[in-house]
């Protein structure tokens, strides 16, 4: 009979399981080569990218940032390196989210309405009256 380390389970030692610390190693280093995938993309697609345009009508050149996008197949590509985390999101969803999230700040950003008549018309602090 055998204890288990973990509930203190006492079983025979041929229905225990023990730890393959070869496999537990190799998913370890798979880990480490999937992350440092997702951080190359990241520093890849992350930033956003400037053009110069000339607006005819105001008479001068603006300059505009763009978001760096990526086809369907190359984000089938890229997303092999990290296949359960859903690396890549259509640009429709995207722009729905983030509306969503902007909506959300706003909401927060307004300022609370305080109903006066709870207040305590005496300062705090032993103001002059």
């Amino acid at each position: 009979m055998a204890k288990c380390f973990f509930t203190g389970v006492e079983q025979p030692t041929e229905e225990m399981f023990i730890l393959d610390i070869t496999a537990a190693r190799k998913a370890v280093q798979n880990l480490h080569r999937q992350a440092a995938a997702v951080e190359q993309i990241m520093r890849q697609l992350n930033g956003k990218d400037s053009a110069e345009v000339y607006n005819h009508e105001m008479k001068k050149s603006l300059t505009l940032r763009y978001f760096r996008l990526v086809t369907p197949t190359v984000a089938l590509a890229l997303s092999a390196a990290c296949p359960d985390a859903g690396l890549f999101m259509p640009w429709d969803a995207f722009k729905a989210r983030r509306r969503e999230l902007i909506a959300r700040r706003k909401t927060h950003r307004q300022p609370v309405m305080v109903d006066e008549s709870c207040l305590d018309p005496a300062p705090v602090g032993g103001g002059v009256s």
